[in-house]
């Protein structure tokens, strides 16, 4: 998924994998360009645990100069449904990064998201609620906590190419498509005998 962030926001890059908060927090300084942030502290959750996030994103472009989203997933095997437990690092995670005075609050936007292939009932109806975007289980002011299946990140990721491909006019085609992935993952795909 390092390769392909745009399949949860496209307007984000890469910036880390399996970074604790503490990287987080240097490479958020880094970014707002200050050195005058003392990084001796770790960053604690409210259970005072660090914690580990699976993929760390900034977005690419500045919404506005001086400004910075960053996008914070959290990929959990296929066989764990995303139940309490789950929403509560996820929210852990947003916890710390909020209530740590070293992170900006002014013009820092931070998203998370979690993804597996199920929701268990309590989860499901956290995010299904009336009002509310599907999916969003908090929104404060600096951040927001999303939750989603893969099968909703894969119909957004299919309603994207829709729409641009229909805007572009591009038709991939099966050999077009098995190009890119052998261009871009050709590490994971077997070799095949040549036929002959």
């Amino acid at each position: 998924m390092e390769q392909e962030s745009w399949i949860f926001r496209e307007d984000f890059a890469l910036a880390g994998s399996e970074d604790t908060l503490n990287e987080l927090l240097e490479k958020h300084i880094t970014s707002l360009k200050k050195d005058d942030i003392d990084l001796s502290n770790k960053v604690i959750q409210a259970n005072g645990k660090s914690g580990r996030v699976d993929l760390f994103f900034s977005k690419s472009r500045q919404p506005r100069e001086g400004e910075f989203e960053h996008l914070v997933v959290e990929l959990k095997r296929p066989s764990k449904k995303i139940d309490q437990e789950v929403l509560g690092q996820i929210k852990g995670y947003a916890g710390a990064i909020s209530k740590d005075e070293r992170f900006d609050k002014s013009k820092t936007k931070w998203i998370f998201i979690a993804v597996s292939n199920e929701l268990d009932d309590s989860v499901e109806n956290d995010v299904n609620q009336l009002n509310r975007p599907k999916g969003l289980a908090l929104d404060t002011p600096n951040h927001s906590v999303w939750i989603y299946t893969w099968g909703e990140i894969i119909n957004q990721a299919k309603s994207k190419y829709t729409f641009f491909s229909d805007q572009l006019k591009y038709k991939a085609t099966r050999d077009s498509a098995t190009e890119y992935l052998k261009k871009v993952h050709g590490q994971f795909i077997p070799k095949l005998a040549d036929k002959p």
